[in-house]
């Protein structure tokens, strides 16, 4: 079966609630704007005349509702359109651990909402794990995958990694395996 997942980190392809505040979809590239280059033969191959984004929305980039409107709406096009094609969709979508419960339970709901094409809605951390400011050291970042992976599925992961010649944190310490990596963790492999 072909499969695409498409990934929204909050206020991209959805909008989010912080507190009181709600921030509408459309904040593509986190909310920052990306001047297109004036060199001729960059802007030559750009089909933006501004700001980088998707082409059709530069007309509407000060317009936060259209903006947002546009946003969902361009991406359930590219929903409609896999779906034709018979694939599997994967929308994953940000979780903040700061975010109340309710507001997040929120968000889900209003994701499965406005993106009725998808097959699975998954809920992952934020880019690079969370907070990024105060990144964690090689043993707390494996103690982490540890813990929230279990300490056989921690240790597979690290293996498959290991055996690509990639060694992520810098050296991890072997650790006893807890148990068998389950069924449901065969994407380390």
């Amino acid at each position: 079966m072909n499969a695409i997942t498409f990934h929204s980190y909050n206020g991209q392809w959805h909008p989010y609630h912080k507190g009181e505040e709600r921030v509408p979809a459309g904040h593509f590239f986190y909310g920052q704007r990306h001047a297109v280059p004036t060199e001729p033969e960059l802007a030559a191959a750009v089909d933006n005349r501004r700001a980088f984004c998707i082409p059709e929305v530069e007309a509407i980039l000060e317009e936060p509702d259209k903006r947002e409107w546009f946003a969902v709406y361009w991406l359930g096009q590219v929903m409609d359109t896999a779906k034709e094609a018979g694939m599997r969709l994967t929308l994953s979508v940000e979780c903040q651990e700061s975010t109340p419960l309710e507001e997040e339970k929120a968000m889900v709901r209003e994701v499965l909402a406005l993106y009725p094409q998808i097959d699975v809605l998954e809920l992952i951390t934020p880019e690079g794990g969370g907070d990024n400011s105060q990144p964690l050291s090689s043993p707390e970042a494996a103690a982490l995958c540890r813990e929230l992976f279990g300490g056989g599925a921690a240790e597979a992961a690290l293996q498959s990694l290991r055996q690509e010649g990639r060694e992520p944190w810098g050296e991890v310490p072997s650790t006893a395996l807890d148990a068998p990596p389950p069924p449901d963790t065969a994407f380390f492999s």
